[in-house]
Parts: C-alpha cells; sequence; structure tokens
C-alpha cells in the first residue's frame, strides 16, 4: 500500500500519468477481454470500434477487464486508449516459461480523485499556500482488500444535519484487511457493546487494529480523539431549536456530525424526519412531523469538539469463545487523557497554573481575571459595574463568560457590546473559569458461560477512574469507583426468565450510555446503586408476549419497582402494548401506564393512553381517531388532550399516496398549527408540479453577523478598513463575488417566540417546441407578539424556445426579502432575453430594486435599475465579445444619485495546450465623494477598474497548470491585485 501511493504521488508530482492503449481482436462474444494486466484510472478510458467512439452504456470496466454491450465480431478490432497506474495487476520473476516463473499476487485496484496546489500572493498580504486532495482507492492487492478515502478541505466547516444521510467534509481514511487480520488509519468510528459497563462509542482519529477469527475477536485503537461525550437534557416547550451545552453549560461548543442520538419521551428520534441539527451552534429543531409537548422529556447524547487541551485515546476491546461458544470471555479497557501541559486557547503562565493546581476538581476556583487596565479599552468603571462607551475610548478591556441564565450581572447585546443589567439579570459575568484537564478511564471484564441450551449465565465487573483535574492532587480520593453484574437467563417453550444483580459504587464514571433514558423516571438521582432484579416473559403465540417484573433498589433509602407489560402483533388482529410501571421510593409512589392500540385492517380506531402520577406531578396524555390503508394509500385524523398543568388539545390529520403525496396539519389549543406537505402532480406526459412546505412554531434567537476569512477569491464579502484601526468591524463589509470573507449568521441570546412558514413550488413543463421551468419559493418568521423576525419571497421563470434559427431564453426574477433582526429590506426584480443563433450571443437584461437598512453604523433607502446588454462571438477553440451597463441608484434618504456605466470586453482562445482567457472592466461613476457600498455596485465616484488574466496548460489528459491574476483599482484606495498559481490533477 505505501509502494502504490508513493508510485501514484510521484506520477501526479511529473505533472501526469501514463497514457496506454491496447488494440483487442473479436472472438465473436461480449467478452470479457483482458486489458494486459494494466490498473486502469477510472473515468480515463476511450473505447473505439469502426471510427466511432462507444458510450458508456455500450460497455462495462471491471478490474482491468471490458466487457461489451454486443457481440464483437470474429477478427473485428477494438482500440482502447486509457490512464494507467505506472502498477501491473501481476508481476512475475525469473524465466517467463510458465512452469518455472513465479508471478507475485494478482492486483485489482480502482483509483480516482484529483489533487490541487496553489500559491497566491496579493497587495494586502503575503504568500500563501492553498492545497486540496481528494483521493480513492479500493479494490484487492495480492490477496488484501484495501480501502483508502483522502480528502481535505481548507474550510472547516460541517455538513448540514438536515438528513439521515451525512457527507463527510474532512476525512482521512485507509483500511486494509487480509484473511483474519485488519488495520485503519485516520478517521474512524468504534462503537463496542460488549457488557453494561465497557459500552463505548467514539468518533476518532488515529490507528485501529483487528483481529477476527472463529475463536477470537480483539481490537486495538489509538488515537486523537476529537470529541467529548456529554449528555442533555429538556423539558419540551415547543419544536425548538434546544441549544447543546458542554459538561461546564457553554453553549458555545461545535457538535461532532452524526454523534448525537435523540430520544423524545423514551422513543428514539430519526433526524431529518424527526429532527435537523445545526452542528456549528449545537442546536436541536424538532420538525412538524414530531409534535413536542408541554413537559416532554427530551434526551441527547453527543459528542462536541473539546477546545481547551489535546486528548489523547488508548483503548482495548475482546472477546473470546470456547467450547462452541459455551463459554465466552469479554472484556473492554479505555483512557482518555487531557494534556494540561499544553492548552489550546490559552497560555499557561505560572499564574495560571498555580490557580490549576490549586483549583482540585471544582471549576469555580481556578478563573481569569475578569478586567485588566487598559487604556485604550472598550469598557469604563462605573458605580461599581463597567459600561460600554466604544472602543479605544474606554479605560478597562473586560472579558465576559457565560455563567447561566438569571445567575448574572451582564447581557449580551451582539457584535461584541455587554450591559449591565443587575444581580442576576443577565446570564453574563466578567472574567473566565480556567478550564480543568480531566483522565477517564475504564476497565470492564466479563465472562459468559452457557451449560445447556436454555440457560445463560454472565457477569461482568467493572472500574472506572476520573480525575477532575490531573494538575492537581487535591480531591482525589474519590477518583475510583466500580461496578458489578451478574445475570441469568434461562428460556425453554414458552417462557423466559431473568434475573440480575447490579452494583454500582458511587462516583462511578461510564464512558458511554449503560442504561435506557427512562430507567430512572420516578427515581430519586444518585451517584451509585445496588439493585436486584427478576422478570418473567410469557409467550403463548408467536408474536404475543406477557412479562413481569420486580426490582429492589437501593439509593440511599431502599425503594421498589413493578413492571407489567402485554404487546400483542398477531396477523389480522389490532395491535396492542400495554404496561404498567410502579415505582415506591422515600418521596413517595410513582405510577407510568400506558397503553397502545392500532388495528390491522384497511380502516380501524388507533388509540394511546399515557398516564403519569406521583406525589408532585400528574400528566395525563391521550389521543384516538381512524386509520385506514389501502395499497399505497394511507390517512390518519385523530383529537388528543394533554392534562398537566394547564390543559393542551390538537386536531390532527396526515395522508400519504406513494411517492406523489405525504402531509399532515396538527391544530394546537395552545402553541400555534403544525403542518408539512411533499407532493409531486404529473400534469401529464412532460409536465410536472412539485411542493415542499411547513408550518411549526418554536423559538429563534437573536442573529448577529459575522464574518470569516475563507481565503482569497474564496467568499463573498470583502473588507475595506474605513476608520484605518486596522480592526476588521461590523459596517466595514460589503458584498464582492471576488471577495475574501465569508458572512454567517451567530446565534446570541435572548431567544424570542416566532411562529414560522415556508413554501416551495416548482413547475415544469416541456411541450414540443420549448422548454418552461417555473421555481417559487417563500418563507417567514413572526414574533408572536407581533413584527417580522425574517421574511423572503422569491420567483424565477425560465423558458426556452428552440427553433431551426437557434434558441431563445428567457429569464424572469422576483425576491424580496425582510429581516427586522437586521433593519434590513431588500426587493429585486429583474428579466433577461438570451438568443442563441449559430456561433453568436446576445443577452438583454433589466433590473430594478429597493434596499433599506437601518441599524446603529448603517442608515440608507436606496432605490435603482438598470439595462444592460451582451455580445459574444464564438470563434475556433474560444469566443470574444464584451457587456455594457447602465444604471442609477438613489439613496432617498440624503438625496444622494449615483449614475455607471461600466463596460467590459472578454476574450476567450485556446492555442494548443493552451487556453488564455481575461477581461477588463472600465466603471465611471457620476456621484458625491461618499455613498454607501451598496449604490453602483460597491463602485466609488470617478473610475473604477477591474481585470482578470488567466492562463492555462494542459499538461496532460488529467493534469492542468493556471496562472491568474486579479486586480481592482477605484478612486481614494490602495491597488489590490492577486496573482495565484495553481496545478490540478484529476485521475
Amino acid at each position: 500500500m505505501i509502494l502504490l501511493l508513493s508510485v501514484l504521488g510521484c506520477a501526479l508530482w511529473a505533472g501526469e500519468l501514463p497514457c496506454e492503449e491496447v488494440v483487442l481482436v473479436g472472438d465473436g462474444t461480449r467478452g470479457p477481454y483482458d486489458l494486459g494486466g494494466y490498473i486502469v484510472v477510472k473515468g480515463t478510458e476511450e473505447v473505439c470500434y469502426g471510427g466511432r467512439k462507444l458510450g458508456r452504456g455500450e460497455y462495462c470496466l471491471e478490474e482491468g477487464k471490458l466487457r461489451l454491450s454486443f457481440p464483437l465480431p470474429v477478427g473485428d478490432t477494438l482500440r482502447v486508449r486509457f490512464r494507467a497506474l505506472p502498477l501491473r495487476r501481476s508481476y512475475g520473476l525469473g524465466k517467463s516459461d510458465p512452469g518455472t516463473s513465479r508471478n507475485l499476487p494478482e492486483v485489482r485496484l480502482e483509483v480516482g480523485g484529483s489533487k490541487s496546489v496553489g500559491i497566491s500572493v496579493g497587495s494586502e498580504r503575503g504568500a500563501s499556500l492553498e492545497q486540496s486532495l481528494h483521493l480513492r482507492v479500493s479494490g484487492d492487492l495480492g490477496g488484501t482488500k484495501v480501502l483508502a478515502v483522502l480528502s481535505d478541505r481548507d474550510l472547516p466547516f460541517q455538513p448540514e444535519g438536515t438528513t439521515q444521510g451525512l457527507e463527510e467534509m474532512d476525512k482521512v481514511l485507509v483500511k486494509v484487511s487480509g484473511g483474519r487480520f485488519s488495520a485503519t488509519f485516520g478517521d474512524y468510528e468504534v462503537g463496542w457493546r460488549d457488557g453494561q459497563f465497557g459500552r463505548y462509542g467514539r468518533r476518532l482519529e488515529g490507528v485501529l487494529g483487528e483481529v477476527r477469527t472463529e475463536r477470537l475477536e480483539l481490537s486495538l485503537a489509538m488515537a486523537d480523539d476529537r470529541g467529548k461525550f456529554c449528555t442533555n437534557f429538556f423539558v419540551g416547550e415547543d419544536q425548538g431549536p434546544y441549544q447543546l451545552r458542554s459538561e461546564d453549560g457553554d453553549g458555545s461548543i461545535v457538535v461532532l456530525a452524526g454523534t448525537e442520538r435523540v430520544w423524545v419521551d423514551g422513543e428514539r428520534m430519526e433526524r431529518g424526519d424527526d429532527y435537523t441539527i445545526d452542528y456549528s451552534s449545537a442546536q436541536v429543531t424538532f420538525t412538524p412531523r414530531r409534535q413536542i409537548k408541554p413537559g416532554s422529556r427530551i434526551v441527547v447524547d453527543f459528542c462536541y469538539l473539546g477546545r481547551h487541551y489535546p486528548k489523547t485515546t488508548l483503548a482495548a476491546r475482546g472477546r473470546l469463545r470456547l467450547l462452541k461458544g459455551r463459554v465466552e470471555a469479554f472484556g473492554m479497557w479505555a483512557r482518555e487523557a487531557e494534556d494540561g501541559r499544553r492548552p489550546l486557547d490559552f497560555s499557561l503562565s505560572p499564574g495560571t497554573l498555580a490557580s490549576l493546581r490549586c483549583a482540585g476538581d471544582d471549576p469555580g476556583k481556578a478563573a481569569f481575571p475578569g478586567a485588566e487596565p487598559e487604556d485604550g479599552g472598550a469598557y469604563r468603571f462605573v458605580d461599581g459595574h463597567y459600561e460600554y462607551v466604544g472602543q479605544g475610548l474606554g479605560t478597562h478591556r473586560v472579558t465576559f463568560s457565560f455563567v447561566g441564565e438569571g445567575k448574572g450581572d451582564y447581557r449580551y447585546l451582539g457584535r461584541g457590546i455587554y450591559e449591565y443589567v443587575g444581580p442576576g439579570g443577565g446570564a453574563y459575568s466578567p472574567g473566565r473559569s480556567l478550564p480543568l484537564p480531566e483522565l477517564r478511564e475504564l476497565l470492564s471484564l466479563g465472562v459468559g458461560l452457557r451449560p445447556s441450551d436454555w440457560v445463560r449465565v454472565e457477569g461482568e465487573w467493572a472500574t472506572s477512574l476520573h480525575d477532575g483535574n490531573v494538575l492537581s492532587p487535591i480531591d482525589d480520593g474519590d477518583n475510583i469507583a466500580r461496578a458489578y453484574r451478574f445475570e441469568v437467563k434461562a428460556g425453554r417453550g414458552k417462557w423466559k426468565l431473568r434475573g440480575v444483580v447490579r452494583h454500582v459504587g458511587e462516583g462511578f464514571f461510564p464512558l458511554d450510555r449503560i442504561y435506557d433514558v427512562e430507567r430512572d423516571r420516578g427515581l430519586p438521582p444518585s451517584r451509585g446503586s445496588d439493585e436486584r432484579e427478576v422478570s418473567a416473559i410469557y409467550a403463548p403465540m408467536r408474536n404475543t408476549r406477557l412479562s413481569v417484573g420486580y426490582a429492589r433498589l437501593g439509593r440511599g433509602e431502599p425503594s421498589a419497582r413493578w413492571r407489567v407489560e402485554l404487546m400483542s402483533r398477531e396477523e389480522g388482529w389490532p395491535e396492542l402494548t400495554a404496561s404498567e410501571e410502579r415505582v415506591v421510593g422515600p418521596e413517595g409512589a410513582f405510577l407510568k401506564r400506558r397503553v397502545r392500540l392500532d388495528h390491522g385492517w384497511r380502516v380501524g380506531p388507533f388509540l394511546l393512553y399515557d398516564l403519569e402520577s406521583s406525589p408532585r406531578l400528574r400528566r395525563l396524555e391521550w389521543e384516538g381517531g381512524v386509520s385506514g390503508r389501502e395499497g399505497s394509500l394511507r390517512w390518519k385524523v385523530g383529537y388528543g388532550r394533554l392534562e398537566e398543568a394547564s390543559c393542551v388539545e390538537w386536531l390532527g390529520a396526515e395522508l400519504e399516496a406513494g411517492r406523489y403525496f405525504e402531509g399532515g396539519y396538527t391544530w394546537r389549543s395552545e402553541g400555534g398549527p403544525l403542518g408539512w406537505l411533499k407532493a409531486r402532480v404529473p400534469l401529464g406526459e412532460a409536465t410536472a408540479l412539485s411542493l415542499d412546505g411547513e408550518v411549526t412554531e418554536g423559538r429563534a434567537p437573536g442573529l448577529e453577523e459575522r464574518f470569516i476569512y475563507a481565503g482569497i477569491g474564496r467568499g463573498g464579502y470583502s473588507w475595506e478598513d474605513r476608520d484605518g484601526d486596522g480592526r476588521t468591524e461590523e459596517g466595514e463589509f460589503f458584498p464582492d463575488p471576488e471577495g475574501d470573507y465569508m458572512k454567517y449568521l451567530a446565534p446570541v441570546r435572548p431567544y424570542r417566540a416566532v411562529r414560522r412558514a415556508r413554501l416551495g413550488a416548482k413547475l415544469s413543463f416541456r411541450p414540443r417546441g420549448f422548454s418552461s421551468v417555473t421555481s417559487f419559493y417563500g418563507t417567514c418568521a413572526k414574533l408572536r407578539d407581533g413584527g417580522s423576525l425574517r421574511e423572503k419571497l422569491s420567483l424565477r421563470q425560465d423558458l426556452e424556445v428552440f427553433g431551426r434559427w437557434g434558441s431563445l431564453r428567457g429569464f424572469l426574477i422576483w425576491d424580496e426579502e425582510e429581516d427586522l433582526s437586521f433593519g434590513r429590506r431588500d426587493g429585486r426584480i429583474g428579466a433577461r432575453l438570451r438568443l442563441f443563433t449559430g456561433r453568436s450571443e446576445v443577452e438583454l437584461g433589466a433590473e430594478g430594486g429597493l434596499r433599506e437598512r437601518h441599524s446603529s453604523y448603517e442608515d440608507y433607502l436606496i432605490s435603482g435599475g438598470s439595462l444592460s446588454g451582451s455580445y459574444f462571438l464564438g470563434l475556433g477553440g474560444g469566443r470574444m465579445g464584451g457587456r455594457l451597463e447602465l444604471g442609477r441608484d438613489l439613496e432617498r434618504t440624503e438625496g444622494k444619485r449615483a449614475d455607471y456605466v461600466s463596460f467590459r470586453p472578454e476574450v476567450e482562445r485556446s492555442f494548443g495546450r493552451f487556453r488564455v482567457w481575461g477581461y477588463v472592466e472600465v466603471a465611471g461613476v457620476r456621484a458625491p465623494k461618499e455613498v454607501p457600498y451598496e449604490m453602483a455596485g460597491g463602485r466609488r465616484p470617478r473610475l473604477n477598474i477591474k481585470w482578470a488574466l488567466r492562463l492555462g496548460r494542459r499538461m496532460g489528459r488529467s493534469t492542468r497548470l493556471s496562472i491568474s491574476c486579479t486586480g481592482r483599482e477605484r478612486p481614494g484606495r490602495r491597488l489590490r491585485y492577486t496573482m495565484r498559481t495553481e496545478v490540478r490533477a484529476n485521475f
């Protein structure tokens, strides 16, 4: 594998992979025909027969062999050209005599990917190196299976958690397996579930080795752990979002993609169908399909990115089977250690080290100072508190930290500004607690015996070590705790019996969830317990069972729990699940009763009854109605009621018609309606209408615009230092398609109750002679107490007419957006007409718009419009032409007007392996000296010049070199230019 990657890397560095050609002679069959043992780079092949290039559907190339979709006549020839790795699928040593030669194992690999390396220099920054790589290798290497996925990106963004499947943006994985052994290098996941105390699931980055035989399973992991495991519990209010927090209550965390597990009232939720998650802001929002009722129990397990200290993980897991599986031994050991000597987000000075050593396991005893005197700070000390007076105008530099809602004296207003609101009126306080480096270690050992086919005995012992501060010996007396479990299972015929003795010592620290999420309902919280549990199951029929259980729980004061459950899912009979659970403890009795009835017929009733009762709480929820199914058609109508502190009623209906329609609507007496819709309506042979929308109610935080550097020319905004202080501040960024910054919205407190609605529609029809697509999208979020948080409406109409003389395309665009959270309102309407005739392309366009914004640093109302036209003439290997634009913008608040005209000649041409593309845009603006950036397309008064030149050379069929230069010169601003050289190889 190392040899393969080295040769591949050398080939890419040289500029191209070798090109090979093989001539195949037909034998009257479809094949397969051998290509001579070459390792073909997928996607580079060309197959020619009779002077014609075959399409991908006419042949199949697998493992170095070609199979045709038609018989190749005897004697006819095929020419196959392709890129190949400088390796062969088989290698011979010694003489070529088959009787004396010895061949190395056969190599069957599929290789594909791309690699780019770029160097950029500019007028406002030094040289920078940017690169990206995506490589995938899979197949057999001498009887060993190989899978390698190497991918990197410059931006550390995570995928959106809106669907069930997630695509990793950054991934490095090399997995080699052969026979009993396998090794994984890079990013991988472990999900060990042996026993109860030794459960362990993590996403790691390192090395994983595994051995698997009929008797032995052994795994060893060494890695840099990317996340810390945490559990959050919420009491349901609405659809969300619900902010996930770290163990110390910090909400400014990043959740590792795909590590979350979400339960509502003990039922596991599915991402995409039941909830969505924003990994960057660590927020979970539930969809209208899953109604969150007041008092719903929401539990979220997840791993978040630890940013305070580097952490290393060592873990091992094994299972041994003896006597044909009648004796099993299993075990797991894991150690997660944070390096307290190398903090990542602060410096370890002698003062901070002494503070950490004296803090013990209490984070409140180690803290940074909240304020430091500094001339030119942003705060000053007034009447016992700090008051924001502006950057550079204060006498102190103050650092604030989140301490919890109602526990702080300050609230966050956005843009780095904190306001004093009095004791207990906010969530922030000056200062910052020092994070404590932790050590977590767990060892679990177990043995399982099966003396007969109907009896199994299992025992497990575990010990945990949790040091809350590895830099301090204080509070280390309770670091170690132990747990054990002894379990007997017996089952024969219709009966099954189970008995468990379990002890969990006080302070025992598991590394993953070891109990069901609903197990501790009605029990007082405790760090340790002694349990004795017996249960029996009787199954008189195949899909019917009755279970009875009793448990004696020792948690400080003893408690007892009884449970009875009946479940029946016999074919042709209604489905029934009925259970009752009773817990008697020191605080009284807790009762949980649930009944679920669903019919198995075409039309019938359904019923859900859920009662929870305790000395402090009584919660009754029930829902009933009628549902039916007929083929792919399913429908449901029901009424529900929840009685707790208040009474909530709802009436809902759902309808599903195969892949054509899916939707539902729920009316609620409190909390507003919930609804969703997905439909695809075929209106003819070539016409269809698609709809997608939802209505929901939840909360929304105040949002703050922030900008992040994305790379030269890779963003949508540019920064200009208006006040000359060298700091990137709000109000100094303006839209620019060739900018270096990307904008994102960061949530800030407080949350506000909102009602959201979204509707998307798409109508496509393609009658003979022309094609058309109409798209509509609308979304809004309204505050419950009035006003608009965000509104957006847009429409796009594409129309294309085909004729003998060419084709005519028309575009209609209408956008309108309003967002009171930023004091902004934008509207745009435009139309374009494009004509293609032979080698010519003519385009005419018109656009008008209104832009309004009111904020602490901007106040404008701009209306304007523009007319544009372009003409391009196709040449051999390229095209040339130009674009002319005339426009006027009017700022109504101060009466400023900007008239502008721009001309942009452009040329693109190929010369053999070379390709040249470039343009020069000259724009003149007549306006007062200072106008908002939003006027005249970001251009300044008088003459503005912008240019770009790109030279590319094809160094091989899949390798290209490009050199580009871009620049911009505006009155009163420094000349800005960027030069970039890039090499890209596709293989």
